[in-house]
């Protein structure tokens, strides 16, 4: 049997084939603190719920973009599963070749979702992936990957009405009627570069924008008429609505500010760890 293993930012996938029938699947919480040993037996106890033999595992292919977890996993593959587990990269020959310049940066993930969508719908093909940011992926008629493009978050207005997107390129947003199609640009005020990631307060009063290349966040009234903008820390990506406060998570550092939203300014930051790019509260 296969163990198939997608390391993401914020969830790490796990699956077991047996041929072409999967035989179960988990989600767990990526962890990068966690040791050879936790993951081991974590996977192991998983084995054990759903009726799988560890011993059944004869190869381990690993999709990872979590770069400090590839060596932990490696060794659980080893040390548990006595497998040698194959991590996808730009190398990798999984038949699909890249036609994409650079080729190394074509991620992991990007390739393994191109592969399965040849496999499953045929060539040509458009892969849309919805995670933090979403992706699109272009495979050609010959099956080739030929490049794609990473938009940053989106959100929808309270009525559904409009779709709100960031613009990757400059700092503004894209307002968009989703019956006409027409869209509105609307400026960030007070941010010099590109924003990053859009979320609309579960209420609906406020839309966050953070801004990856400018290391601030907006405030924005749903009416776009009044906005403000804070400094937090390096590389800000995504945001959690917690009450009246806003988490937002920076991967360049490693920080998380928390913003008042009433007084629309920073009220206090802590280390959560370098990478911290996704956070929820549940």
């Amino acid at each position: 049997m296969l163990l198939v293993i997608d390391v993401g930012n914020t969830n790490t996938v796990l699956g077991v084939y047996d041929q072409e029938r999967l035989v179960a699947h988990w989600r767990l919480t990526t962890e990068r603190s966690r040791t050879i040993d936790e993951y081991g037996i974590q996977f192991r106890n998983l084995f054990l719920i759903a009726g799988i033999d560890p011993a059944a595992i004869d190869a381990v292919a690993i999709s990872s973009v979590v770069p400090p977890l590839n060596y932990t996993l490696e060794k659980v593959s080893l040390t548990y599963l006595r497998q040698m587990p194959m991590l996808i990269d730009h190398l990798s020959d999984t038949g699909m070749t890249i036609r994409y310049m650079p080729v190394s940066d074509v991620g992991a993930d990007r390739i393994v979702n191109s592969v399965a969508a040849i496999s499953r719908y045929g060539a040509p093909c458009i892969v849309v992936d919805f995670g933090t940011a979403t992706t699109f992926d272009a495979v050609n008629a010959n099956g080739e990957y030929i490049g794609g493009v990473i938009t940053p978050g989106i959100a929808i207005s309270a009525d559904g009405a409009t779709l709100v997107a960031v613009n990757d390129a400059d700092p503004t947003l894209f307002l968009v009627d989703v019956v006409t199609g027409k869209v509105r640009d609307v400026a960030l005020e007070g941010v010099p570069k590109a924003a990053q990631i859009a979320r609309y307060r579960d209420d609906f009063s406020v839309l966050a924008v953070s801004s990856l290349n400018s290391n601030m966040v907006s405030l924005i009234d749903p009416s776009f008429n009044r906005q403000t903008a804070i400094e937090v820390g390096s590389q800000p990506m995504d945001m959690a609505f917690r009450a009246d406060e806003l988490f937002v998570a920076c991967q360049g550092d490693g920080s998380v500010h928390v913003i008042d939203i009433p007084a629309r300014r920073w009220k206090h930051s802590f280390q959560a760890g370098t990478g911290c790019e996704s956070l929820g509260f549940f």
